[in-house]
């Protein structure tokens, strides 16, 4: 019916207790709904509604739910200034432990309590906790809502114009503080910073004491007991600390210098095991935790192009409601666990699974997994949920329960949906093989046949089965029996529950989606388009791509872009423009028609190119033995040459050379065994002459060219002690009878 971070209003001419615009941010222990507005400022607290008079209201038409309000939120946070970043962690961080629990949120008497604590803690007044707390409801949990609105201001980068007046705050006392405007001291501070502070040697307020010594002193004192003091100009007339580390954080991004962070971690206590209850307990509803978790698949598999060619295992994901126990999304790649495949697996489950059996080819429709929400907890225990990647408090608003490491039984809904996926059927896998192998036992490479898209589509029709299978007894409400409802298995609960205890789902707007959910990756900028993993994409509006330059010192631009792993006939791109993301399309039609995946593609190119490798060398041997020939056959003329230029002399042989060449072209007419005999060389006769000679011969011999076709050998030639025998004319070819014009010549 509405979910977390649904936005509602009053209906035109009506009067209820909704004024201008809120937002649904969660629902209490006694089962109000708490809302907050999103058009008062200062922003005020949530208000809770007894859930019988806000149904009430909906179903009377006073509410209006699922409103489009656009906020005014920076559009992406993938192009945000060191500044920008820094503030907005320092914000999470700050309300980030508030919303661990929800007494803060629904607690109004705790509430001021815990916004002075967290005041205390962190060094700042509690109204400005208070500030970011309802500003974090008011983006709908989104980061994006706790950015610094610097994209308004204008000229984001850009340096400070040359006289214009010193920006920031202005000091109670101008006598101790600096006066000078950035652009006047911006030549000697970064002097100062790559020759005192990004060698390394110094601190950054001893590097700027030296840059000061050395740009800024009106003389040195010399006291009376011989001590040296350089004597600084006056406080107002000297630049400050903070204007020099801006200009050094400036110089470290242009010369791509990299600075350390020291790396921090949470030790966790190790608790005491000690049953305490079952995961389901305290969970209200679908939707208000998942559980995640990634395994390797122990089947090995084969490429789609050549499956003489064995890959690895394969790395899933399962996500699983624990409410009802519906395996709800899942992931499978060929690269390992981390939070990019992770995030791939949240995309899944968000997703409508229609696009997904119609990429598989299966026969089912969204009706038979009707899952495609986000949860507001997720259970992990892995370190990718921990990583800089996954952040503290996630972009997306979902409260991450890290879970202690090495035990199983505190998410054992989803380590049970695990081993029923992989081992709870009675399947034959080809490739299949135990997790820890004996010695000498069977790896699955002798019989490994799958390909990654045949295991997926075994996979689903595995989830598809186990989502379909009766839940305990204990699992069923008794409202869902009273209701008539006889669906009494997992994914049946599921949809049930969702129409029920509706609340705990959350929505997600585009542009979260694609920031968080989506495989991230980067593309070069070139005049045809986006090229990504050895593929070009275009589209209509590449050219208003937010890009960056390279790090070296490299032509073209880079684009920070999102994919699918398994599509690889479209990528997504950030247009600054439309301020929003736009795909591009692949341009090879094979891709597109084959549907295939970026993994699919990179086997394929290392199977064309294994292919091109052994076509080459190939080729190479054929040439090696042709050149023998060739050279066999240049040498062989070169010999015959030699031996007929003998006794011959220069000019002789250039001498009639047009006429030689017209008595080759007519002698070319002649039958193909003429030509391998060996051509005398030439006597002074004209062309014409012998033309016409030939031409009489035929005309009295009634001999034409057609009937050449079918001449007798060619006599050898003649010697001096065995004369030839005489021949009638009459049985000659035109071929013969020119070859005898040649020798009477000799």
């Amino acid at each position: 019916m509405f979910e977390i971070n649904d936005i509602v209003s009053a209906a035109p001419d009506t009067s209820t207790f909704v004024e201008g615009f809120a937002r649904v941010v969660g629902i209490g222990p006694a089962g109000d709904i708490y809302l907050i507005r999103l058009d008062i400022f200062p922003l005020t607290a949530p208000f809770p509604v007894p859930s019988s008079e806000f149904r009430a209201a909906i179903e009377a038409g006073e509410i209006l739910l699922g409103q489009e309000v656009e906020l005014e939120l920076v559009p992406t946070t993938q192009q945000l200034t060191p500044v920008e970043e820094m503030k907005k962690e320092k914000a999470v961080s700050i309300i980030a432990p508030l919303f661990e629990t929800d007494e803060a949120l629904f607690d109004s008497e705790l509430r001021g309590k815990l916004f002075q604590k967290r005041a205390k803690e962190c060094n700042v007044s509690p109204r400005m906790v208070r500030r970011l707390f309802y500003l974090y409801l008011w983006g709908g949990k989104s980061d994006r809502a706790l950015v610094p609105r610097y994209f308004k201001s204008g000229g984001l980068g850009l340096q400070q114009a040359a006289g214009s007046k010193r920006r920031g705050r202005k000091a109670n006392d101008k006598t101790t503080a600096s006066q000078v405007p950035l652009p006047a001291v911006r030549e000697q501070l970064e002097k100062g910073a790559k020759m005192f502070f990004l060698q390394g040697a110094r601190t950054l307020e001893e590097a700027f004491m030296e840059t000061k010594k050395m740009y800024y002193k009106k003389g040195t004192l010399i006291e009376s007991k011989g001590k040296i003091k350089e004597n600084l100009l006056p406080p107002e007339k000297l630049p400050s600390l903070g204007q020099f580390r801006y200009v050094c954080e400036q110089l470290k991004k242009e010369l791509g210098i990299k600075v350390r962070k020291v790396a921090r971690r949470i030790r966790q206590k190790r608790p005491n095991w000690d049953f305490r209850g079952w995961s389901r307990d305290q969970v209200p509803g679908p939707g208000f935790r998942f559980e995640i978790d990634a395994t390797k698949v122990q089947v090995r598999l084969v490429s789609r192009f050549n499956r003489a060619k064995v890959l690895k295992e394969a790395t899933l994901y399962i996500i699983i409601d624990v409410w009802s126990g519906a395996i709800v999304g899942y992931a499978l790649s060929l690269h390992n666990a981390s939070w990019a495949l992770a995030s791939q697996a949240l995309h899944n489950c968000f997703t409508d699974k229609q696009a997904v059996f119609d990429r598989l080819g299966l026969n089912y429709t969204s009706d038979d997994w009707p899952c495609h929400h986000l949860p507001s907890r997720l259970a992990a225990d892995r370190g990718e949920f921990v990583s800089d990647k996954a952040g503290l408090v996630p972009g997306i608003g979902i409260v991450v329960e890290i879970m202690p490491p090495m035990c199983p039984e505190r998410k054992g809904k989803v380590e049970s949906a695990i081993k029923d996926v992989k081992h709870g059927h009675s399947h034959r896998l080809p490739g299949r093989h135990p997790k820890v192998r004996m010695r000498r036992e069977n790896d699955g490479t002798d019989s490994a046949a799958l390909t990654i898209y045949e295991l997926e589509q075994i996979i689903v029709e595995i989830i598809i089965g186990l989502n379909h299978d009766p839940v305990p007894s204990d699992y069923i409400p008794p409202e869902m029996i009273e209701d008539g409802e006889e669906d009494v298995t997992h994914i049946g609960l599921y949809r049930w529950g969702l129409q029920h205890y509706c609340g705990h789902t959350r929505k997600l707007a585009d542009t979260e989606i694609y920031e968080n959910l989506m495989m991230k990756g980067v593309a070069s900028l070139t005049p045809r388009g986006l090229y990504f993993k050895s593929q070009t994409f275009v589209s209509p509006t590449v050219v208003n791509a937010v890009t960056y330059k390279r790090a070296s010192g490299k032509n073209g631009l880079l684009v920070d872009i999102r994919y699918d792993e398994h599509r690889a006939d479209r990528i997504w791109f950030f247009d600054r423009k439309a301020k929003k993301w736009v795909q591009a399309l692949n341009k090879d039609e094979a891709v597109i028609r084959r549907k295939a995946a970026f993994f699919e593609l990179e086997i394929f190119r290392n199977e064309v190119k294994r292919l091109r490798r052994d076509a080459k060398d190939e080729s190479l041997h054929r040439k090696s033995e042709r050149d023998k020939g060739i050279r066999q056959i240049v040498k062989q003329a070169e010999e015959e040459a030699r031996e007929d230029r003998r006794g011959v002399s220069k000019a002789t042989r250039r001498k009639d050379m047009r006429g030689s060449t017209e008595l080759e072209i007519e002698a070319a007419k002649a039958p193909t065994p003429l030509l391998m005999m060996p051509v005398p060389p030439v006597m002074p006769a004209t062309p014409v002459q012998i033309g016409s000679e030939l031409q009489e011969i035929c005309q009295g011999n009634d001999l034409t060219p057609a009937a050449e076709g079918m001449s007798p050998p060619i006599a050898p030639l003649p010697d001096q002690q065995h004369p030839p025998p005489e021949v009638n004319k009459s049985d000659l070819t035109i071929g013969e009878l020119a070859m005898q014009m040649w020798r009477s010549r000799r």
